[in-house]
């Protein structure tokens, strides 16, 4: 076999080379590699320690929408309490904003609990005897409460839509003849009430048009 020779007169057998130059090279992970490479290797393996994982997040989640979406009734619900008797001009503005208010909650409060009952009965649970893991892939949607929970939410929805109706028509019919001041005068109406309603109003109104139009 004939020998090559380098610059620095080193011998390098035709082989040796060949077999230095095909050598793959070895790159190390650095530590936080390793621990993101074994995280997710886990997670492949154990898909319900993921789900697991995913289920311990959802409280907060739930907690964070409920806080968020129950703002509006809230507001609704106080307004429509401290001024009872603030609108002459239509003593059923505050009423409508309060009866919103509580019922906008209560469904609130009853979707979030349909999403805790879907998410929990959602979980994993695990075979010992077979040595395997199985998802379970349930809603919940066929459990006795949940079927309560479900009817009363349509059914507040269905009044909550007749009872927009009716605010609509008590709120935008008095725009031109509400008054702001004297208090004593007939077509008075706390400006706080009135502009909350025709707001918040005017607000779920153009919802409204924006979901059917984007329906289409």
């Amino acid at each position: 076999m004939k020998p090559t020779v380098t610059n620095k007169d080193t011998v390098i057998h035709l082989e040796e080379r060949s077999t230095i130059v095909n050598d793959p090279v070895v790159t190390q992970e650095t530590p936080d590699e390793q621990v993101a490479m074994n995280a997710a290797e886990v997670d492949i393996r154990n898909p319900a320690a993921a789900l697991n994982k995913v289920g311990k997040s959802l409280p907060m989640m739930t907690i964070g929408a409920l806080l968020g979406l129950i703002i509006i009734p809230i507001l609704q619900l106080y307004i429509g309490w401290e001024y009872a008797d603030a609108c002459p001009v239509n003593p059923k503005i505050p009423k409508y904003l309060f009866v919103a208010g509580t019922v906008g909650i209560v469904s609130v409060i009853l979707n979030q609990l349909r999403v805790y009952l879907a998410a929990k009965s959602a979980q994993p649970s695990v075979d010992i005897t077979d040595r395997k893991t199985t998802i379970t892939a349930a809603t919940g949607t066929n459990s006795p409460l949940n079927s309560v929970i479900t009817t009363i939410t349509y059914a507040l929805n269905i009044f909550m839509v007749v009872w927009f109706i009716f605010g609509c028509i008590w709120i935008f019919r008095v725009w031109n003849d509400v008054k702001y001041r004297p208090r004593n005068h007939p077509n008075f109406c706390q400006a706080l009430v009135y502009r909350f309603a025709y707001i918040s109003a005017s607000f779920r109104f153009m919802a409204v048009v924006v979901v059917v139009a984007s329906s289409d």
